[in-house]
């Protein structure tokens, strides 16, 4: 089987929806045994046959680290860590955002990828891979999305840091940087997601947005040993959202 994780052990952080959910479903269906971390449990959760779930608040250090050993216990060393739990809320513009919530915001984003870089080699064998998840909004900006372009900076600096540490052990660093995906999230209203479809269907090489079994192959990708090459990378997957004026676009522009 290709990308075979036959053998590995995994752990993955906000995994109780969303992208990290279909990261860990993709991971179980090749093989590997894993860890599901996230502040709730969900019926979600439920639906990954074999996954082991603990509770755990990213942003709260000890609780990182109570989960890593948890981890160890159940599965032992680990292969793979995925650092995937964080905050998509937006909070508006510098002048208007709360000095409060852009704290919430690195608190959660920025501090749970440090807590799990920090705990996680000590439960890893070495020559394994740890996955961080970034964003696209990492590299390109709009009003009103401050607090999140600046926890997803971060996040790319941490991979590059961590990388250059752990390399000696094997054990590579990356980051997956997706672009408008289509989970599903608390309140997202359907208007809300049509907007994307529209946005994505113009702006983008490709003509949509991604779904999450598309970025979930990202990370499966990076955990499998055919990537043990690759480290200190942070991917963008946007479907060439980044590359410029698409012709739709261009349309619009000139009339």
């Amino acid at each position: 089987m290709a990308l075979d994780l036959s053998g590995k052990n995994a752990f993955i952080t906000g995994a109780a929806g969303g992208l990290g959910w279909a990261t860990a479903k993709r991971l179980i269906d090749h093989g590997a045994q894993v860890v599901v971390t996230d502040i709730r449990h969900t019926e979600a959760v439920d639906k990954l046959r074999g996954a082991s779930f603990f509770e755990c608040d990213v942003s709260v250090e000890q609780q990182v680290a109570d989960a890593f050993g948890k981890a160890e216990q159940t599965l032992g060393k680990l292969d793979i860590v995925i650092n995937n739990a964080g905050l998509t809320h937006l909070g508006g513009t510098l002048e208007e955002m709360d000095a409060d919530y852009f704290q919430f915001m690195q608190r959660v984003n920025v501090n749970g990828v440090f807590y799990g870089l920090k705990h996680a080699p000590a439960y890893m064998n070495n020559g394994g891979s740890i996955i961080n998840t970034a964003s696209l909004a990492a590299f390109m900006y709009s009003s009103g999305t401050a607090a999140y372009n600046a926890s997803k900076a971060a996040v790319v600096s941490l991979t590059k840091s961590a990388a250059l540490e752990l390399g000696p052990r094997g054990i590579r660093v990356n980051a997956v940087c997706p672009g408008h995906t289509m989970v599903d999230r608390p309140g997202l209203e359907e208007e809300e997601k049509d907007a994307v479809a529209e946005i994505c269907r113009v702006a983008t090489a490709l003509g949509r947005h991604a779904e999450a079994d598309e970025q979930a192959a990202v990370f499966h990708f990076l955990a499998a040993d055919e990537s043990r090459y690759i480290t200190g990378q942070a991917l963008i997957v946007d479907g060439g959202f980044s590359l410029g004026h698409t012709a739709l676009m261009e349309q619009g522009i000139l009339g």
